[in-house]
């Protein structure tokens, strides 16, 4: 059965890294809320590209990185915001599961989205003012 007018709100993109960017494209243009796994896009230009659209169509463009949602990785930034494990001074970090290879995409951008997301979140615990976003006046 067909689905109302307005009942589809929002969209998920799961394809294939590089038709992230053509299907989030797709589901903002028709006016829906956009979740891609990530990356987001293959390239800056891409990315920049997704959020202007986001803004010209008013509707909200995330991206995942399931890794910050992982209760051990929670409760790590809860210790680091109350101070349980000192200060954060300096951050490194070793892989050691590779996961799986893809064809479609490079380590660089199967891996280091989860990597970079995860540091970034450590910073913002342990300092939130160090990370701020600024905007433009």
């Amino acid at each position: 059965a067909a689905l109302p007018a307005g009942a589809v709100t929002a969209a998920v993109v799961a394809t294939p890294t590089p038709t992230h960017g053509a299907a989030a494209r797709d589901a903002m243009g028709r006016g829906l809320h956009v979740l891609v796994e990530k990356p987001l896009a293959l390239t800056a230009t891409e990315a920049s590209e997704l959020v202007a659209l986001a803004e010209a169509k008013r509707v909200v463009l995330l991206t995942n990185h399931i890794v910050l949602h992982d209760a051990h990785f929670l409760a790590f930034l809860a210790s680091l915001r109350a101070g349980a494990i000192g200060t954060l001074r300096y951050l490194s970090a070793t892989r050691l599961n590779f996961g799986t290879a893809r064809s479609s995409e490079s380590a660089l951008w199967s891996l280091a989205p989860h990597d970079i997301s995860m540091a970034l979140a450590a910073i913002r615990a342990a300092s939130p003012s160090c990370l701020r976003r600024r905007r433009p006046a």
